[in-house]
């Protein structure tokens, strides 16, 4: 993965690489694409948070009128040309395509995606490479989006929705208003490959592998080991989806997989959340989510905001999914309503 330098005060403009040295601005319509980003829609999702260490979810505000969101997504089809929709089991954008990295523009790229939104324009310089984008946009809100813009072009959006309480996810306390955006886009080969992608002639990536250099400390293999500057650890289960949180990576192991036959890690059921630190030292397992009947479901998606870090849990019995918000220190859940 590619890692942005972001210098304070830089002067930021659109810019799209289109060679080793030279970046042209890419001039669009301020028109809203016409596709819809399709999330899943959960059934039997209760949600109960507390947001920011504590303080009610009714009146949370982070200072400054700023949010950090971080959560992962893939490329959908690009219904509009030069349009896609990078969709999740949490949250939903559309970006236009110049903005995607070069490696990443194809149906079904996995990315993860953090967007910081601020009052005042904070001056990152634009990097728009070939695994990572960094840019700053202009927030302009509608009735029912916050349009992104580069010297008044349209460049990508959120649905207003988002920011609010749905069964999918709970509420993201800030009250949209027009400001700046600093979009961090991060391609995940490794997230990405498929048997059937890496047959694929001509490749749509290719450079496609299993592996992803997650930081410059840290190495994921899907197909279920994590590599630290220390240790590494193999699980019985193939790596699902992955989320950086400060110096931890949570990885989320898909139980219905096959990982290495010569595991470090010792799997158990419902237990398929793990953070790792630098080193490859397991840092926490998170503590199995359980239904009033006793069912243990398993995590298979995850999200931050802010300070906060939730995740979607399923295979419930009767109780079917919930979402639930765990101590990013711990893993233990903080709060969950079944």
């Amino acid at each position: 993965m590619e890692h942005s330098t972001l210098p304070v005060g830089a002067i930021c403009t659109l810019l799209v690489q289109t060679s080793e040295h030279s970046v042209q601005t890419q001039q669009c319509s301020k028109k809203r694409p016409s596709f819809d980003i399709v999330k899943e829609a959960d059934e039997n999702v209760n949600v109960t948070t507390t947001m920011h260490h504590g303080s009610s979810s009714t009146d949370y505000l982070p200072p400054d009128n700023t949010v950090e969101m971080h959560f992962l997504a893939y490329a959908e089809d690009a219904i509009d040309e030069g349009w896609y929709g990078l969709g999740s089991r949490s949250y939903g954008i559309g970006l236009s395509e110049t903005l995607l990295p070069d490696r990443g523009r194809y149906e079904g790229a996995n990315y993860r995606i953090t967007l910081i939104f601020h009052d005042l324009e904070q001056g990152f310089e634009t990097q728009i490479g070939s695994t990572s984008t960094t840019i700053e946009l202009s927030c302009e809100v509608t009735s029912t989006t916050v349009d992104f813009l580069a010297e008044g072009n349209m460049q990508g959006y959120i649905p207003i929705h988002e920011f609010e309480s749905t069964d999918n996810h709970p509420a993201v306390e800030w009250e949209p208003s027009d400001c700046h955006v600093v979009l961090q886009l991060d391609y995940d080969p490794g997230m990405s490959c498929t048997p059937s992608r890496l047959e694929q002639d001509p490749p749509l990536d290719p450079n496609l592998d299993y592996t992803t250099q997650l930081t410059p400390d840290i190495q994921i293999d899907y197909r279920g080991r994590v590599t630290g500057t220390e240790t590494e650890q193999r699980f019985p289960k193939a790596i699902d989806h992955c989320l950086l949180f400060d110096d931890l990576v949570i990885v989320g192991l898909d139980p219905d997989s096959d990982g290495f036959d010569d595991p470090s890690f010792q799997y158990e059921k419902a237990q398929n959340l793990v953070a790792i630190d630098s080193t490859g030292q397991v840092a926490w397992v998170a503590e199995p989510a359980t239904s009033y009947e006793g069912d243990r479901g398993y995590y298979y998606t995850l999200w931050r905001i802010d300070d906060s870090l939730f995740a979607k849990v399923r295979g419930l019995g009767k109780a079917g999914r919930m979402t639930v918000e765990l101590n990013p220190e711990t893993g233990e859940i903080a709060t969950t309503d079944i």
